[in-house]
C-alpha cells in the first residue's frame, strides 16, 4: 500500500536544516585546514629565523604572506616573536661556568648535572645557547630537576650581590587596606535591599565604562608599542625616501613605494584617528580632531621627534591606566552593591597615590623632553636652547652661554 504524503513541508525544512549542517561543517573543515596551513607556515617562518636583524624580519614577513597570513596578524605575530628571542638571548647572561653552575645548582639542577650543563653552555653557538635555554626553562616547568615550580626567564638571569645580601631582594610594596565601608548603617532589610538595587544599577554603568575604557587603553598601549618599533626598526623614510611622504600631513604620496613597516606605521596611526571620533562622536568638529592628531607621531617627524612624541604617549597611557584600574580594584573589592561612587572615587585616589606621582613625573618629563626636541629643531642661527630660572625653555645666544649658565640658566 503506497504511503501518501500530505504536508511536504516538513520533508524540505528537514532537507534545507541537513544542507546548512552540512555547509558549515564543509565550511568549518575549511577554516581548520587553513588554520592548520598557516599553523605551520608560521612555524617554518620562525624556525631558525634571526628576527633580531632586518633581514631576518623581513624573511620572515614574506614568507607568512605568501602562506596567506593578514600582514596585520604577522606583525603581531612578529613582534612577539622578536621580544621572546630577546628574552631567549638574555637568559644565561653569565659567561664563567663555575658561576653558571652555581646558578643551575640554585634552581634545583643536581651538582653533577649542573656543572656539565654549564661546560656545554660555554661551548655553545648564540642560537645553541638560546635553544639551550628553552629546553631548560621546559625541564624546569615540567619538574624534571623536582617538584614543579613556575620559572621565568628573569629567574635565570644574572644575581649580583653587595655586602650584606643580594642586591636584588627588594622590601615589598606596602599591602594596601580597604577601610570598612558600611552603606547601610541605620537601615532595616527590606530599605537595604532597595539601597542595594540602586546602587548596583548606578555602579553598573560606570562599572562598564571603566572596563571599555581600560580595554580602549590596552589597545592603544599595543599600537604605542608598534610604533615604538617601527621608529626603531630603521626602515622608515630616511634620505631621499622622504619625498615620498607629504609633509603637511605626513602621509605616504604613492603607497605603493613604501615598505611594509612605513604603510603598517600609517596604518597604527590611522587606528588612533578612528578612535578619536569614536571618542568624540558623531559630532566630531576639526578643531577637535586636529588637536587630537597633532599630538600622534607621523612620517614627517624625525626619528627622534617621533621617539619623544611616543614617550609622552606611553607615559600618558600609563598615568591614565592606573586612574582606571584603581577605580576598577576598588569595585572588584566592595562589589557593586556595596559603595556609591563618590566613596570608591576617594578610596581609588588612595589606593593609587604612591605610584600617582611618579608616573605624573614621567609623564612632565616625556612633556618637556618633547618640548626641547622642538625648541632645538626650531632654534635660530647662533642661538642655543635653554631653561630660565624659573622653568620657561628660551634662547640664548651661544657666545652668553657662560653668562647665562652663572645667572642660573640651564643649558638643554
Amino acid at each position: 500500500m503506497p504511503i501518501v504524503i500530505g504536508d511536504l513541508s516538513g520533508i524540505g525544512q528537514g532537507i534545507q536544516t541537513a544542507g546548512s549542517a552540512l555547509a558549515r561543517g564543509l565550511e568549518q573543515r575549511a577554516q581548520n585546514r587553513l588554520l592548520n596551513q598557516q599553523r605551520s607556515a608560521l612555524d617554518t617562518a620562525l624556525e631558525g629565523a634571526d628576527l633580531q636583524t632586518q633581514e631576518g624580519q623581513q624573511d620572515f614577513l614574506r614568507k607568512t604572506t605568501q602562506a596567506g597570513i593578514p600582514m596585520k596578524d604577522s606583525l603581531g605575530i612578529l613582534d612577539r616573536a622578536i621580544k621572546q628571542q630577546q628574552a631567549s638571548k638574555q637568559a644565561f647572561a653569565i659567561d664563567d661556568p663555575d658561576e653558571l653552575a652555581g646558578l643551575f645548582q640554585r634552581l634545583g639542577v643536581p651538582q653533577d648535572q649542573a656543572g656539565d650543563y654549564a661546560q656545554l653552555y660555554a661551548n655553545l653557538s648564540q642560537g645553541g645557547r638560546t635553544q639551550f635555554a628553552n629546553m631548560f626553562i621546559d625541564r624546569l616547568q615540567r619538574g624534571d630537576f623536582g617538584p614543579d615550580r613556575k620559572v621565568t626567564l628573569q629567574d635565570l638571569a644574572p644575581r649580583e650581590f653587595e655586602p650584606g645580601g643580594p642586591a636584588d631582594v627588594e622590601a615589598e610594596e606596602e599591602q594596601f587596606v580597604y577601610p570598612e565601608v558600611d552603606m547601610f548603617e541605620g537601615l532595616v532589610p527590606k530599605e537595604k535591599v532597595q539601597m542595594q538595587k540602586e546602587l548596583f544599577n548606578a555602579n553598573a554603568k560606570e562599572f562598564n565604562e571603566i572596563s571599555q575604557k581600560i580595554k580602549g587603553l590596552k589597545s592603544d598601549a599595543i599600537r604605542v608599542d608598534q610604533l615604538e618599533r617601527y621608529n626603531n626598526s630603521g626602515r622608515l623614510p630616511e634620505g631621499l625616501e622622504r619625498l615620498n611622504i607629504n609633509w603637511k600631513t605626513g602621509d605616504i604620496r604613492f603607497p605603493a613605494l613604501a615598505n611594509a613597516e612605513t604603510q603598517a606605521f600609517v596604518k597604527t596611526i590611522n587606528d588612533f584617528t578612528v578612535k578619536a571620533k569614536d571618542t568624540f562622536g558623531a559630532r566630531v568638529t576639526n578643531f577637535e580632531l586636529g588637536a587630537f592628531l597633532r599630538r600622534l607621531p607621523t612620517l614627517a617627524n624625525s626619528a627622534e621627534g617621533r621617539r619623544a612624541i611616543i614617550a609622552q604617549m606611553n607615559a600618558m597611557n600609563d598615568l591614565d591606566r592606573l586612574y582606571y584600574d584603581s577605580l576598577k580594584e576598588v569595585y572588584d573589592n566592595y562589589g557593586l552593591r556595596g559603595i556609591d561612587i563618590q566613596k570608591a572615587e576617594q578610596i581609588a585616589e588612595q589606593l593609587r597615590a604612591p605610584k600617582e606621582e611618579a608616573l605624573k613625573q614621567k609623564v612632565r618629563d616625556a612633556s618637556m623632553a618633547q618640548d626641547i626636541f622642538d625648541a632645538r629643531s626650531k632654534a635660530p642661527e647662533g642661538k642655543i636652547v635653554a631653561q630660565s630660572p624659573d622653568g620657561r625653555i628660551v634662547y640664548i645666544w651661544r657666545d652668553q652661554e657662560e653668562k647665562a649658565t652663572a645667572g642660573g640658566y640651564r643649558i638643554l
